[in-house]
């Protein structure tokens, strides 16, 4: 027999199933079982525990677009990000499901100045080579640009409170604080090279990713292997350093965006909500 306490649990788990169910298309729920059940385990745990669940939303530097919205990394700024933007304008209609429902969340914007964004041969918008220190004044330009565009949002009087618990962090410093990164990223390379869930999607990666990387970083078969595989490497390692009462609000790849889970137990799964945003260059391009 379902006691009062139990029956008000589940009622309140399945209110917030039930208007996540009703969400519109500008966003993709969680795609697995493994990490639906995760999903209804990480509510259930928040409501009786009275905790909060992290939602970690990591965003690009400022790298140029082409004309059809894909990063082409032909030049970096200083700016807010396209992905940035595209999380703030379109993360208010879900962060008002957890508000509704009464689940306690903390926001976590993981600003990408870390890994192959610091490798990329980045040129200013006049086509000069930036120097390392050039590219780190663009990152921290970016992050101060982030973390002002969340300020104007939670002094918003109607978006403020959906806002008010959420920050920008360095990703470089988040991975430093949690993990020994070089230990971590020799584990997921030998799982995207040995494991057979890891190999086939890196072979997926590798092959979606081909026809845009030989346009846009003029690279061979061989360079873009190499690519996809540290890309699944970093997207990992991000992965294995969230809490498990995590989720993951994304808007880049959905490809991509698999590597942040696939290595992590059944159990452990992080639910991933993809952002895809209106159909249109200004908001919603995905990318690989």
């Amino acid at each position: 027999m379902i006691d009062d306490q139990e029956r008000g649990l589940l009622e309140k788990v399945g209110g917030f199933l039930a208007d996540l169910s009703k969400i519109s298309g500008n966003f993709v729920l969680p795609q697995t079982d493994e990490e639906t059940v995760c999903l209804m385990a990480d509510v259930s745990r928040a409501i009786r525990e009275n905790k909060s669940i992290a939602l970690v939303t990591p965003v690009c530097p400022d790298w140029s677009r082409d004309s059809e919205g894909r990063y082409d990394f032909k030049s970096l700024s200083g700016g807010e990000s396209f992905v940035a933007n595209k999380f703030f304008v379109n993360a208010p209609e879900f962060l008002e499901i957890f508000r509704k429902n009464g689940i306690s969340y903390r926001g976590i914007i993981l600003f990408a100045d870390w890994g192959l964004e610091t490798e990329i041969d980045a040129k200013d918008t006049y086509g000069q080579k930036l120097s390392p220190d050039d590219i780190q004044m663009c990152f921290a330009s970016t992050l101060a640009a982030t973390d002002q565009t969340l300020k104007h949002l939670q002094d918003d009087e109607r978006l403020g409170p959906l806002f008010a618990d959420y920050e920008v962090i360095s990703m470089r410093e988040f991975l430093a604080e949690r993990l020994d990164e070089q230990q971590v990223m020799d584990k997921m390379r030998r799982f995207f090279t040995t494991d057979k869930q890891g190999l086939k999607l890196l072979d997926l990666l590798d092959r979606d990713s081909l026809k845009l990387n030989k346009q846009r970083l003029r690279v061979s078969d061989e360079e873009n292997r190499k690519l996809a595989l540290q890309t699944s490497i970093e997207y990992a390692t991000v992965g294995q350093a969230l809490d498990d009462d995590s989720f993951l609000v994304v808007c880049e790849s959905k490809t991509t965006s698999r590597c942040y889970n696939l290595p992590r137990a059944r159990d452990k799964k992080v639910p991933v909500f993809y952002v895809k945003g209106k159909e249109g260059l200004n908001s919603g391009v995905n990318i690989l």
